[in-house]
């Protein structure tokens, strides 16, 4: 079939369908694809303002960050040679326990464990003393100046009649050379 041989109406119909398969295909073909990329570019967009608008903040604490920093940096860095700083956290304990009128039966030092950027100093701890007691020196020594971490507690009662109780524990302090 020829062009000529269809009616003007029929050209005109054919015409609009045209059009609007055309019309279908870009919008198919060339709009969607680009209005979906544009749509995950603006996410992504959003994604690094955020991100950028936290390190900015991040950034303004910078001072009181490192100010926090320094303050504890002390703590953990090793003032002197790993036998010279276990017999340190040994006194820190015995001077705590002393403190809070703790009796310590038995104070064993672990191996010093070397990890991949820290070193964990271990001491077992076999005390006698009441339960407030033991309480005020485990609370003494996981805070500053101290900062020892009690890794394992385990507490008896010895006699029925007296309030003394005796606890074993695992007390460490990790330093960062």
């Amino acid at each position: 079939m020829k062009l000529s041989q269809f009616s003007k109406r029929e050209k005109i119909i054919a015409l609009i369908s045209a059009g609007l398969i055309l019309i279908l295909l870009i919008y198919f073909f060339l709009l969607e694809p680009m209005l979906g990329k544009l749509d995950a570019i603006n996410t992504e967009i959003e994604t690094q303002e955020l991100r950028w608008r936290k390190n900015l903040k991040i950034l303004s604490q910078e001072a009181e960050i490192s100010n926090q920093y320094q303050k504890y940096a002390d703590f953990v860095r090793p003032k002197a040679s790993d036998e010279q700083e276990m017999a340190n956290i040994l006194s820190e304990i015995e001077a705590v326990a002393k403190e809070v009128n703790i009796r310590i039966l038995d104070m064993k030092p672990q191996k010093i464990k070397t990890l991949e950027f820290y070193k964990s100093f271990g001491v077992d701890l076999i005390i006698e003393g009441q339960l407030k007691d033991i309480t005020h020196f485990l609370y003494n020594l996981q805070n500053a100046p101290h900062l020892l971490k009690t890794d394992k507690l385990h507490l008896e009662k010895e006699s029925v009649v007296q309030p003394v109780l005796k606890a074993s524990l695992l007390v460490s302090k990790i330093l960062i050379p």
